[in-house]
């Protein structure tokens, strides 16, 4: 011992003349960290550990363990989960470095986001192939922590949980005690006792013996060593190929307890059970090698003595048993072998053994996160040095677990046929269980349709559904969602309407991973019970009268359309420029078709003693309301001062319709121009697109003089609202948002609080300006293509790239970003006009080294997620984070994130005789800003052409005119990286380009 601390102590000195070895350690970090603290004292065990670790970094000692995590886990709430583990469960977040004086020792380290790694997969083989990567490569103790957790996301059954530990905290920790703290920290439950070692726990399996194993008499057991003899691959499997420089294996099945009854010769338990095995095993290996000896060793029965007292001892004591297949009884053999194991004296440690035996690993009992299912995945040892180990385990049912782990001397095609057949000749058959290798994920896990003809219907099914949301009756059976436009909004709409309508539930996970009809078909279900037909065609549509409270979403819009003094802040202008001759006066009929079917559009607000209220205005009653202007109504002038002017209109919403529609004609080309100005509390982005499709079905029929027939009947928003108000708020769609923002960052400017003034105040003013990012035809077909490999929208990728980059510029590795949801979570109000939209908070987090795939990943999981519980106002989530934390922050985000996917605003109307009116969307003048950052992806088709762009609008008093040349330019550079082949694989320090220094006045310095 002591000699080994010299040579630790050696090598800090080594290490503290040598500046390279310094920086390797953590540099300047560390020496910082070391003044401040004088760290902690190690024990014996963890300086042998340390010293093992340095001597022998090719045979890591660590451990990996994973588990599937049903759909039902919240990420958001999982990742802060795990990170208050790691700063609560003593000994986690400690680094092992050498202080000024040359000693080991360790320091507790507190930077801000702990490390918590995601990984996207397409499937569980690349989960597993990660995690025995990580569990063999050497851990640079002096700048990891011990225990790092990973979180596999995008295969086909939920998210894996993984996580590494090294055995250098073997006897101060156990997973029993870190996952019962991550069960209550995600259960809001109370801590556990962390102070005491849990009997029978610990970090890793240690699957080995002291001086290795001797090889079996059974020479077609082992690896061959000819050269002529190649890696042979079971192409079944690909996914499981052995390394050809041999690697651990694991192979599991179970077997009922009580088959086991029969042979047990003292008391029962456990150790009887592991005590009959390891006789039982080591006769049949006896018995496949002609009746040779068979040494089989197990740890010793709750004699902890001299290991435990010994704290440097790196294993537990072992103990013995020579077993042979001398033709006796079975159960006489067993009885013998038992007696041996339970003789005082035999615990001397074991060598020259040819099997261990000993307890499987099994923690999973203390996971039990609320509402969902974690089911272990069994993964082979970075390091085995015995040929054969059988782990024992216990099984629900009164069965038990037995995983066969095979040395890398072993062939890597036996194990799972030695198991195999150890069951059948351990139960008197000649057929056996089946056998799985390293748990691949249960086939039983992923629905299953009753038969071909019913998965077929349920294909047309969903078919039509999409091509009736996509507008596209081309689309075929095996059609991309993604390449005809679909994006989540449109996936919510698909999602509701099939369950509503024909009772086939399908994920919104499951769009994304399996984007066709076909592919749908194979992973839906039925729900069971009558088929709901459609609501009828109303003959007349709503015209009358109504009265409602405000919705949800309306009453946070009013909330802050009152906080600006009941301003323009909250227009929403829009305007046209027709290409062709527009028929005015059939254009005013199509918009009263629209108004009729929607009373949304002609509704009132009023307020009497504190509470708003909405007045439909009955149709007939349209004539009485100024709100439609024709193009020789309008005065001569500059149309860009008319639109100006409409933008900053005043609406008195108690006296006049919520909108205001003037053609207005361009003097230089004759062109008509149509401004169309409605308040934000009437119109949703989704909204949009719905009232434009209308109209293109309204206008061609009153040019025609006839009136438009419709398919069906929108319900009226007031419906929406008046129910939405009976039922009040949903408390757990809170409680989702409130433990996923919990202990977020309020939003900041993105270079701090300085202005071009440099006057150190972030102005409250709203004035702003904003900028267009034109994106390069080659660079959006890249973009569309890294969507398409990632299974994901063109919103995903384009968000997580406006998120690297600014995260490239400065912003916190705990990032907060806003985006709209289209809140129609309820299928009879998806072709309803009104305000639905809610805006959402996502949290993203970077990690070190986090490539682009995992970012895309991170927020299509955000979206995903978070796509059921939209229906609450951000208002309160604020609130409710603002009451529980005592902050006085005013917004949880600096930077909006918005898609306005298949913009109808470009397009053109397609007249009976066969011509057409074109008309192209005018992008109004914006001189104010809610948001610090306001980005807003315009996804266009033009003349049967999709493109991109991106409209940046920003607050003058957070940035200026440098800041926002810095961020569009870095932005562009970035778009253009994530366009090449194999960005994915990339880490974000590849892509984002570096920023340039920003000088005290704002400009971007050379």
């Amino acid at each position: 011992m002591a000699e080994n601390v010299d040579k630790i102590r050696a090598d800090g000195e080594t290490r503290r003349s040598n500046p390279v070895l310094t920086a390797q350690t953590g540099g300047e970090t560390a020496a910082k960290e070391e003044q401040q603290t004088h760290g902690q004292t190690l024990t014996a065990f963890e300086e042998q550990a340390w010293f093992r670790h340095q001597q022998d970094q090719d045979t890591p000692d660590q451990f990996a363990l994973a588990w599937r995590l049903s759909p039902q886990i919240r990420i958001g709430r999982l990742v802060s989960a795990l990170e208050a583990v790691l700063k609560k469960v003593p000994g986690l977040n400690v680094r092992y470095r050498f202080d000024a004086q040359g000693e080991l020792r360790k320091f507790t380290v507190r930077p801000a986001i702990q490390p918590v790694a995601f990984e996207p997969i397409a499937d569980e083989a690349q989960a597993i192939a990660v995690l025995l990567r990580e569990q063999g490569k050497p851990c640079e103790l002096h700048l990891e922590p011990p225990v790092r957790f990973l979180l596999f996301t995008g295969g086909p059954y939920g998210v894996i949980l993984g996580a590494v530990a090294h055995g250098i905290l073997e006897k101060q920790l156990s997973w029993t005690q870190i996952l019962s703290t991550l069960t209550a920290i995600y259960n809001g439950g109370t801590l556990p006792n962390l102070d005491q070692i849990v009997e029978h726990g610990g970090l890793t399996e240690g699957i080995g013996l002291p001086d290795g194993s001797r090889q079996i008499n059974l020479p077609w057991l082992y690896r061959s060593e000819s050269s002529a003899v190649r890696e042979i691959i079971d192409f079944a499997k690909p996914c499981y190929r052995h390394v050809s420089g041999g690697a651990a294996a694991r192979y599991g099945t179970t077997i009922e307890a009580a088959r086991l009854t029969p042979f047990i010769s003292a008391e029962g338990g456990p150790q009887a059970q592991m005590r009959v095995l390891a006789a039982l095993f080591g006769c049949y290996l006896s018995t496949i090698s002609a009746g040779e000896e068979v040494v089989v060793s197990l740890p010793v029965d709750g004699e902890r003595g001299d290991a435990v007292s010994d704290d440097a001892a790196p294993a537990p004591r072992l103990r013995q048993v020579v077993v042979r297949n001398d033709g006796r009884p079975l159960s006489e053999i067993a009885t013998q072998a038992q007696k041996s194991l339970t003789q005082r004296g035999n615990g001397v440690a074991a060598s020259g053994s040819h099997v261990l035996v000993t307890r499987r690993l099994e923690p999973s009992a203390s996971l039990r996160l609320a509402d969902v299912t974690a089911t272990r995945i069994p993964l082979p040892p970075a390091h085995c040095s015995v040929d054969l180990a059988l782990a024992v385990g216990d099984e629900p049912g009164e069965s038990l677990s037995l995983d066969l782990i095979t040395g890398p001397q072993v062939s890597p095609h036996i194990g799972g046929f030695l198991l195999e057949q150890f069951v059948a000749w351990l139960v008197g058959q000649t057929a056996a269980l089946p056998v799985v290798v390293g748990a691949p994920a249960p086939t039983t896990n992923a629905p299953q349709s009753s038969d071909g003809t019913h998965e077929a219907e349920m294909a047309e099914t969903i078919l039509a559904e999409l091509r009736e949301a996509l507008s596209s009756p081309q689309m075929g059976l095996d059609d991309d969602f993604f390449d005809y436009g679909g994006h989540s909004l449109i996936a919510t709409r698909v999602i509701g309407r099939l369950l509503s309508l024909h009772q086939i539930e399908i994920h919104i996970s499951d769009l994304f991973s399996h984007p066709t009809a076909r592919g749908l078909a194979a992973h839906a279900r039925r729900t069971g019970g009558r088929i709901v037909a459609p609501p009828a065609v109303t003959a007349t549509p709503h015209s009358g009268a109504a009265s409602a409270p405000l919705s949800l979403a309306q009453k946070s819009l009013w909330k802050a359309y009152a906080a600006y003094d009941f301003g323009d802040i909250f227009n929403i202008p829009f305007a046209l420029r027709f290409l062709d001759p527009v028929d005015e006066t059939a254009f005013r009929q199509a918009l009263l078709d629209v108004l009729e079917r929607h009373t949304g559009l002609r509704t009132l607000f009023n307020e009497r003693e504190g509470e708003v209220r909405q007045h439909v205005v009955a149709f007939s009653d349209l004539p009485s309301y100024q709100w439609f202007g024709y193009s020789h109504q309008s005065e001569a002038s500059d149309w860009r001062e008319r639109l100006a002017e409409e933008a900053g209109y005043r609406f008195n919403l108690a006296e006049e319709l919520p909108l205001r529609i003037k053609f207005i004609r361009d003097g230089a080309s004759g062109q008509q121009i149509l401004s169309m100005l409605f308040h934000h509390i009437v119109l949703d982005e989704w909204s949009v697109n719905l009232m434009m499709d209308e109209l293109a079905q309204a206008y061609p029929a009153r040019v025609a003089n006839r009136a438009p027939v419709w398919n069906n009947q929108p319900a009226p928003f007031h419906e929406f609202a008046i129910a939405q108000h009976e039922a009040g708020f949903n408390q757990t769609h809170l409680d989702y948002w409130v433990e996923s923002l919990r202990g977020a960052r309020g939003g900041q400017p993105l270079f701090g609080i300085e202005t071009s003034a440099g006057n150190g105040v972030a102005s409250s003013s709203s004035a702003g300006g904003w900028v267009e990012l034109k994106i390069a035809r080659s660079v959006s077909e890249g973009l569309y293509r890294l969507a398409h490999e990632h299974s994901a929208s063109l919103f995903n990728v384009v968000y997580a790239g406006i998120a690297a980059t600014l995260h490239g510029l400065g912003a916190p590795d705990d990032l907060v970003i806003g985006t709209s949801a289209s809140g129609r979570n309820d299928a009879r109000f998806f072709d309803t006009i009104g305000y639905f939209t809610t805006v959402v908070a996502h949290r993203l987090r970077f990690t070190e080294g986090i490539t682009l795939a995992a970012l895309i990943d991170q927020v299509k999981n955000n979206i995903n997620q978070s796509i059921p519980h939209t229906d609450i106002p951000i208002d309160l989530i604020e609130e409710a984070l603002s009451e529980e934390e005592a902050s006085d922050r005013k917004h949880m985000f600096e930077v909006f994130i918005q898609l306005h996917a298949k913009n109808k605003l470009n397009g053109c109307f397609t007249l009976p005789e066969g011509g057409r009116v074109a008309f192209r969307q005018v992008d109004p003048e914006k001189n104010e800003s809610l948001l610090g950052l306001h980005f807003e992806v315009m996804e266009e088709v033009i003349d049967g052409e999709t493109s991109i762009r991106v409209l940046m609008s920003y607050r003058t008093g957070h940035y200026d005119a440098g800041r926002v040349d810095l961020i569009a330019s870095t932005l562009t550079a970035t778009f253009g990286r994530l366009a090449e082949p194999q960005a994915g694989v990339l880490p974000l320090a590849a892509l984002v380009s570096p920023p340039q220094a920003v000088n005290h006045g704002g400009e971007a310095a050379s």
